[in-house]
């Protein structure tokens, strides 16, 4: 994006070697300034905030989504811990099932 941004504003100026008019000046000065307030102020905030970096919607969760989350991560925790019973009875059978068979 910052290249593009960087290609127009030199096409922009190449333009400006074959038109000589006060109009295309003007607005290319006004183009110009506005492209280079706006990369500026984007590279100097550029992931400086937490929506930014997590890509985020909102920089807060509301009520409803921490509440949701919550919900899932209870889930989440008791269906890791089902599956380690279920492992834990399946290497236990294994194991009996071994023994047994060598003696």
């Amino acid at each position: 994006m910052v290249f593009a941004v960087i290609g127009l504003a030199l096409f922009a100026e190449v333009v400006g070697y074959y038109y000589d008019t006060y109009f295309f000046w003007a607005l290319f000065i006004l183009g110009y300034l506005a492209v280079l307030v706006g990369f500026i102020v984007h590279t100097y905030y550029h992931g400086m905030f937490r929506w930014e970096r997590e890509g985020a919607t909102a920089a807060a969760p509301t009520a409803a989504a921490a509440a949701a989350s919550a919900a899932v991560t209870a889930t989440t925790k008791k269906a890791a811990a089902a599956t380690a019973t279920a492992i834990r009875t399946a290497a236990m059978t294994t194991a009996a099932a071994n023994k047994s068979k060598q003696t």
